[in-house]
């Protein structure tokens, strides 16, 4: 891959300037490079929402825009070797999609307020860009709005493997654990903090040190979705 450089947007062309310069004075202006005047559209409308960083898979940088284009159903794609971008299906279009990464594959969650459903597509196929619906869940409505309203309810969630989620109602500092059936296993309350649900899942990686079991002489108590990540 590149070296690691932050990409933004100076209408209607993009810029790079590589992590570690000391001023603007190094970007690059690399235009808008796109494989046709239809991408070059699209993606000159698009607005690339950086409260919402890129999945980055494959050396490349991958972000949702449908909900701001007149829900059409395509991601935009840079290629950071290439430097060049190009569009992608999306399996869905409208509000509270959010795309992220699961076990090194794109995928693509998106929560029906009305409904209260769930459902989380895989890119089965990176390079046919072929979508496969892994997970609909439904929530339990009733349960949680206990707690929160649905409005309140955030579709920043993670998802297991196994299709268990952690669902962020910001609104009351809560989080909500549900089991792949949408059954409410345990809500966590937040005192004076709100809790902010991010699209990192740090797995393998994760060194299980002494002072995540004790506390004191007290073992801590470890919720049982935080046990299988």
């Amino acid at each position: 891959m590149s070296p690691l450089y932050t990409i933004y947007r100076k209408n209607p062309n993009y810029h790079v300037l590589t992590v570690g310069s000391s001023s603007l004075e190094e970007q690059r202006c690399i235009g808008l490079p796109v494989p046709s005047p239809s991408v070059e559209n699209f993606i000159s409308g698009a607005w690339l929402d950086h409260d919402n960083p890129p999945v980055v898979l494959h050396d490349c940088l991958h972000w949702y825009t449908g909900s701001y284009h007149d829900n059409e159903r395509k991601l935009v794609v840079f290629d950071t070797v290439d430097e060049s971008f190009r569009c992608m299906p999306s399996p869905v279009a409208g509000y509270a999609v959010h795309l992220c990464q699961m076990d090194g594959t794109l995928c693509i969650r998106q929560l029906d307020r009305d409904t209260m459903i769930v459902q989380v597509w895989v890119l089965q196929d990176y390079e046919k860009e072929v979508w496969s619906l892994k997970h609909k869940i439904q929530l339990a409505k009733a349960e949680m709005t206990k707690y929160v309203s649905d409005k309140g309810l955030s579709a920043w969630n993670v998802v297991s493997d196994n299709g268990d989620m952690v669902i962020s109602g910001r609104s009351a500092g809560l989080l909500f654990h549900c089991d792949s059936k949408g059954k409410l296993v345990d809500k966590f309350q937040k005192n004076s903090v709100t809790p902010e649900v991010l699209q990192l899942s740090l797995k393998e990686s994760l060194v299980r040190h002494a002072f995540f079991e004790r506390k004191g002489r007290k073992r801590v108590k470890v919720q049982s979705f935080f046990r299988g990540l």
